[in-house]
């Protein structure tokens, strides 16, 4: 696929962090998913509803993730 190369060198410097693998399984998804939705969020103007559309899947399940990743901001995302 395209940028795989670029991808795959991201990964293997992202994995090299002590920090990073240290993490069990759950907590490397965890953590990737959070820098993806992280990175995916603004370009669709910060509104879940529309970033869970495009990912199919239910803006509640999307609302849980990003509330997982600011757990002290709990209205951080509006919304819509």
């Amino acid at each position: 696929p395209p940028g795989s190369s670029t991808l795959d060198h991201a990964l293997t410097e992202w994995l090299a962090d002590p920090a990073i693998a240290a993490l069990s399984w759950d907590g490397l998804v965890a953590a990737l998913e959070s820098r993806l939705l992280a990175q995916l969020l603004p370009r669709f103007d910060h509104k879940p509803t529309r970033l869970a559309s495009a990912l199919g899947i239910h803006r509640s399940t999307l609302r849980q993730k990003l509330a997982r990743m600011n757990p002290d901001d709990g209205d951080a995302f509006p919304r819509t």
